[in-house]
């Protein structure tokens, strides 16, 4: 996806909150139907609309557990991604580009086939409305979850519940994942995304910052 041609408006999205999930993390099924939508969301740009990829939609694949559970905080460089409300913080890598809509802060890779957005969430809430709310502000449809499991991430071994999924964005099937890590003074959700033509750089970096959570 090209960021200045269109990309997740699913969580800053030009407001098209008609989006959802096909099913909820616990496999049932929430309302919504979403416009496809890709990079310059984010900046506040438009996104393709009408398309369908050409390539049968892939399976979520388990990589949630296996890439966050037990590793030890990533020691990106970069800039602070701060989560309003929480005391809180990711690391974005040199060259992304940060932004927020609504109550959710963002980064996007440079080639803008990579997305992360992080925001709070009430404690013990149903992760649901959340991965709606994403879902709409990025304009991503058909999502497609696993069920979630427990973890710890960062060297704070921070408890988290996290998630696979696949949506589509546009022409494009994206890749995402979840993690909702609970605590008296942090309570953050967060959402990685990559589309089917982000490089491994891309790939790798969306789970490094995913585990770059610490406190301010």
């Amino acid at each position: 996806m090209n960021h200045k041609a269109i990309f997740f408006p699913v969580i800053m999205a030009a407001l098209a909150f008609a989006a959802g999930c096909d099913k909820k993390p616990d496999g049932s099924a929430p309302a919504g139907s979403s416009a496809p939508a890709a990079s310059a969301a984010a900046k506040g740009g438009g996104a393709k609309s009408g398309k369908k990829p050409d390539k049968p939609k892939p399976a979520p694949k388990a990589q949630a557990k296996a890439e966050l559970d037990k590793k030890p905080e990533a020691k990106l460089t970069g800039e602070p991604l701060e989560i309003p409300g929480t005391n809180g913080a990711f690391t974005t890598p040199t060259g992304w580009h940060k932004s927020s809509k609504g109550d959710f802060a963002t980064s996007f890779s440079g080639a803008g086939e990579a997305f992360v957005a992080a925001s709070p969430f009430a404690k013990d809430a149903d992760p649901t409305p959340k991965l709606q709310a994403v879902a709409s502000t990025l304009e991503l449809s058909e999502c497609e979850w696993k069920d979630p499991s427990d973890v710890t991430i960062g060297d704070g071994e921070l408890p988290a519940k996290v998630a696979d999924g696949e949506c589509q964005s546009g022409d494009r099937w994206v890749e995402v994942m979840y993690a909702l890590i609970p605590g008296d003074d942090l309570n953050v959700f967060v959402f990685g995304a990559v589309t089917d033509r982000a490089s491994d750089a891309e790939k790798k970096e969306t789970i490094e910052v995913l585990r770059s959570i610490h406190k301010k």
